[in-house]
């Protein structure tokens, strides 16, 4: 199944006839944007034959114009909830990151928007650290709240340390209630380049394997 919605929080609180009608009102500059059940890899060739279709009847990507913010979010399933099945991929991408952000730029309204900033400095040398290959995932968590307590990284955590120790990230999140609770990676890298020939989320997903292969 698939869901196609405007993306705005403001569409869940639209139970009047007037917010409905600020929202169709905004339609020409809010972007819309489709969500899929969960899939197998295999099943990657269905969405971008939709984002083909997509282009060619004139949807618009991130390069369009300087202020389309639009993404790609990818949540893909965790191989477990404990430390040896979390820490050395989010190592990984921690070490990968501005690598990947060099090979393909982000767009620069993506990196305007406060979307996709890098995880800090300090986030990447604690996991770099000689002691880190034996962290727990409580571990884990309370350092990653401590020096990155935000969704807007390209590897974004909460939903995922949420899911595993609710009561842990609300305690030290104050909005933690907006973060959707999810037994995955949150990976938000990507623009959204429907518009673009070359570009799939095949590639994108590629991306994120080569991750994992670290």
């Amino acid at each position: 199944d698939l869901k196609v919605m405007l993306d705005t929080a403001f569409r869940e609180k639209a139970d009047s006839h007037l917010a409905r009608l600020g929202l169709d009102w905004g339609r020409a500059v809010i972007p819309a944007e489709f969500v899929t059940d969960p899939i197998l890899p295999e099943d990657i060739a269905q969405v971008d034959e939709l984002c083909q279709n997509l282009r060619a009847a004139g949807a618009t990507g991130t390069r369009d114009g300087l202020l389309l913010g639009f993404g790609t979010h990818l949540n893909i399933a965790v191989a477990g909830l404990d430390g040896p099945s979390i820490l050395p991929t989010v190592r990984a991408f921690a070490l990968l990151e501005g690598w990947l952000r060099q090979r393909d730029p982000i767009d620069p309204a993506r990196r305007l928007l406060p979307f996709v900033d890098p995880y800090p400095t300090a986030l990447t040398d604690r996991l770099a650290a000689d002691d880190a290959a034996g962290l727990s995932l409580g571990r884990l968590m309370d350092i990653y709240l401590d020096l990155a307590p935000s969704r807007n990284h390209a590897l974004d955590l909460l939903p995922l340390f949420r899911h595993a120790d609710s009561e842990r990230v609300t305690s030290a999140l104050a909005h933690a209630e907006q973060v959707s609770p999810r037994p995955a990676y949150h990976y938000r890298l990507p623009d959204s380049r429907l518009d673009e020939a070359d570009w799939s989320i095949a590639y994108e997903w590629n991306r994120w394997c080569l991750v994992e292969r670290v």
